[in-house]
Formats: structure tokens, C-alpha cells, sequence
């Protein structure tokens, strides 16, 4: 929609100039593209900490792209911008993920030992 109206001849004088909503959500998501992949990183390395194993912690965030590969074609499907809000969406998304991935990787460690541990992740 922006090429087009960009496109419009104006009379001398006059011009088009993209603020409002339009800047302050471009604004917000270079913001998050930036800082996005430094925050999945920490939360890998904190994943990988928690359960002192490599192979646990790849478990866990394998999930993440699964849910984006399912997520694209919804958006698609429904017409549904890749915007602002739907970046948080997804960002909550793969949080809930994360949680989930960590109470089940605990639970089956507990499993696996046989023991019930007072202490939790979640």
C-alpha cells in the first residue's frame, strides 16, 4: 500500500510523510529484529546451564521452529499481517514452548531416576 501512495502526484508544495503508527511500529520492529536473536541466545545458554547437558537443551528449542513452520502458513492462510502484534504472538508463543519443553525434560529426568525433586524450573 506505502509504494502506491507514494506513487500519488501531489501539487507543488505538498508531501507525504509516514508517521504515527506507521513509523512508531517500524520503529518497534527494528528494535525487536535487533535485540531478538542476543535474547534466544541467553535464553539457550541459561537452557543449557539449567540442565547441564547440550543434548536437553536442543530438545527444548527444537520446538521454537516447529511452531514457526505451522505459524506461517496459519498467517498466510487468514491473511493475517507479519506485524508488530503478531511478532509478539509469536514471541509468546515460543516462550510458552520453552516453559512447557523444560517441566517435560524435568519430568522425565525425574522419571528416568526415580526420585521426586522439591525443587522445580517452572
Amino acid at each position: 500500500m506505502k509504494p502506491r501512495i507514494d506513487a500519488l502526484p501531489l501539487p507543488h508544495g505538498y508531501r507525504i510523510e509516514w508517521g504515527g503508527d506507521a513509523e512508531n511500529s517500524s520503529e518497534a520492529q527494528q528494535g525487536l529484529f535487533t535485540t531478538l536473536p542476543l535474547g534466544y541466545l541467553v535464553m539457550f545458554i541459561i537452557t543449557v546451564l539449567m540442565f547441564s547437558s547440550l543434548k536437553n537443551a536442543v530438545a527444548i528449542w527444537l520446538t521454537v521452529p516447529l511452531a514457526l513452520i505451522g505459524v506461517t502458513p496459519g498467517f498466510l492462510l487468514t491473511g493475517i499481517p507479519f506485524g508488530f502484534m503478531a511478532l509478539i504472538g509469536l514471541l509468546s508463543l515460543s516462550g510458552m514452548l520453552i516453559r512447557n519443553g523444560i517441566v517435560l525434560v524435568e519430568e522425565i529426568e525425574q522419571q528416568k531416576t526415580g526420585e521426586r525433586s522439591t525443587t522445580s524450573y517452572y
